[in-house]
């Protein structure tokens, strides 16, 4: 896993803080129906009913779920089977 932590770059006067990237994967709510090898409505279904499920995140107007959290999503529905 990538350091996370901001790097300081000091001068003479100001310290400046700059922000190491940070890796975030992202699922289309498309790209989440395939990977899951579901429908849209399926997955509206489950978003409705299952409050286990990740909630989107707006970006925009688009609506995406972080790829790690539907895989931990399926690991619990896994262990818990």
């Amino acid at each position: 896993m990538p350091d996370l932590s901001p790097v300081v770059e000091t001068h003479s006067v100001h310290a400046h803080v700059v922000q190491a990237p940070i890796e975030i994967s992202l699922f289309t709510i498309p790209q989440c129906c395939v990977a899951l090898g579901i429908t849209r409505p399926t997955l509206e279904r489950i978003l409705r009913e299952d409050r286990t499920f990740p909630r989107p995140i707006l970006i925009g107007r688009r609506h995406f779920l972080r790829v790690l959290d539907v895989k931990d999503w399926i690991e619990a529905k896994v262990r818990a089977a």
